[in-house]
């Protein structure tokens, strides 16, 4: 997929995305659409606002939870290979991790579809040398889990972490290798790379919004054991292109190389795991991917999003097109709205309306408050005079991610509430697994499970 676009239609990708920009306050971006039409790839603003460094299309952005699609289709071609099975136990290859009673059996497979019941935020940094996976695989032994295996879904970093340690122990050698030198060399994402911290002139810098405006981020570094799940990697673009490109013609590389059988690569996105019921935003997971709400076909893909920047990736298979967004801080996700809207892309998944609010019943929100945790973070849930929730967020316990904050929750119905961003897009969090007393006793909140606390004292 290298046909380069018309004039008009690269001119008019070009003026939306400077507009939109500047709309959502985006300090700089890159935007690809690319399909029968051909590849048109726009860029807008600023690396760092700071240094006044001018984005160009090649530029390379943070690309975040992308990576685990990648991390995911090096697992399924380990399978397709017979180096494993999917349903096998996952500690079977990771030597370190000694998993709680009650994780043994979980499979590879339920480590990709997020379905495992590992808690999945656990942001332990374990150093910058080669056995970062191995010692961080060693500490999740201790971990509880939050479902048992199998029995729901919940976004799980900390299980691609693991899968990445698996992908090292198969091939004996590390994951940065792993993902560089197939997506790189073999599949053609050639500026695809895992991030050591060091400041480059051809990288964006992530910014915050602040009362004073969007500012740099300067010095923050996720893990180097989290990688696998999207902590590190940076790419273009272009990489993302590569990529899509291999899932879309069934598993081939431009070089015409059979990666990855059909078979395969259409077993990465059946529906492996239902998103909780009333989430809009997407309708579950398959083998790495995110699968979207579309009208009369798939639509697949996947967001990233690490300190200041986000990315988004939707694929369409049934047409051949690809949409590809990098941002680096601002409202990007009224970017994103913005230029899948008015290209028409049915693929952003756009195309599902956000279900009209609805009265919940006389009650429900009184059912609702109290306190859910997970490993890393305390929510703190009151309910208040209109039927509206309100959630103090706090880090929590050895793995604590994030900072402080509250936020306003308007009811959509009895189990679905939903928070605000910045450009007015709501967000579902949804209450479910309800006790005889209609108390739930799980809250999913930015896809992640919460469990309702139970005080020991009782």
């Amino acid at each position: 997929m290298s046909e380069r676009a018309s004039p008009r239609l690269q001119r008019r990708l070009e003026q939306v995305l400077i507009a939109g920009c500047e709309e959502a306050r985006v300090p700089g971006a890159v935007a690809l659409i690319a399909g029968a039409q051909g590849v048109a790839a726009a860029a807008a603003g600023v690396l760092d606002s700071e240094s006044g460094l001018t984005v160009r299309p090649e530029s390379l952005f943070e690309i975040g939870s992308i990576t685990k699609p990648m991390t995911a289709s090096l697992v399924v071609r380990a399978a397709s290979q017979g180096r494993l099975s999917l349903d096998d136990a996952a500690r079977m290859f990771i030597p370190e991790w000694r998993p709680h009673d009650e994780l043994a059996d979980v499979t590879v497979r339920q480590l990709l579809a997020h379905t495992s019941g590992l808690p999945g935020d656990v942001f332990l940094d374990t150093g910058e040398g080669p056995d970062a996976l191995a010692r961080y695989a060693e500490a999740c032994g201790g971990l509880a889990p939050i479902h048992p295996p199998g029995a729901s879904v919940s976004y799980c970093n900390s299980g691609y972490a693991l899968l990445g340690r698996l992908l090292e122990v198969i091939h004996q050698t590390s994951f940065h290798t792993c993902l560089t030198d197939t997506l790189g060399r073999v599949v053609g994402a050639s500026t695809l790379e895992i991030s050591k911290g060091e400041r480059r002139a051809d990288r964006a810098v992530g910014h915050a919004m602040t009362a004073e405006g969007v500012r740099p981020i300067r010095d923050v570094q996720f893990p180097l054991a989290l990688a696998p799940a999207g902590s590190r990697t940076v790419g273009s673009v272009f990489d993302l292109l590569a990529f899509a490109t291999l899932h879309l013609e069934d598993g081939r590389t431009d070089q015409g190389l059979h990666w990855l059988s059909p078979e395969w690569v259409a077993a990465m996105r059946v529906l492996h795991a239902r998103a909780p019921e009333g989430d809009w935003q997407y309708v579950g997971r398959g083998l790495g991917w995110e699968l979207f709400p579309s009208r009369d076909s798939v639509v697949f893909g996947h967001d990233g999003r690490t300190a200041g920047q986000t990315a988004f990736l939707r694929i369409l298979p049934e047409n051949g097109t690809v949409f590809a967004l990098l941002t680096n801080g601002g409202i990007a996700q009224t970017l994103f709205r913005r230029v899948a809207e008015e290209f028409n892309l049915e693929l952003a998944g756009l195309e599902l309306a956000v279900p009209a609010a609805s009265r919940p019943a006389s009650g429900r929100a009184e059912l609702c408050a109290g306190v859910f945790v997970t490993p890393a973070q305390r929510h703190t849930v009151v309910a208040g005079s209109a039927g509206e929730l309100l959630v103090h967020t706090a880090p929590a316990g050895e793995a604590a991610l994030g900072q402080a904050r509250s936020i306003l929750l308007k009811p959509f119905s009895d189990r679905v509430f939903a928070q605000f961003d910045e450009g007015g897009s709501p967000s579902p969090v949804i209450f479910t697994d309800d006790d005889p007393f209609g108390r739930p006793q799980a809250m999913h909140i930015g896809q992640r499970r919460a469990v309702r606390w139970q005080d020991p004292a009782g």
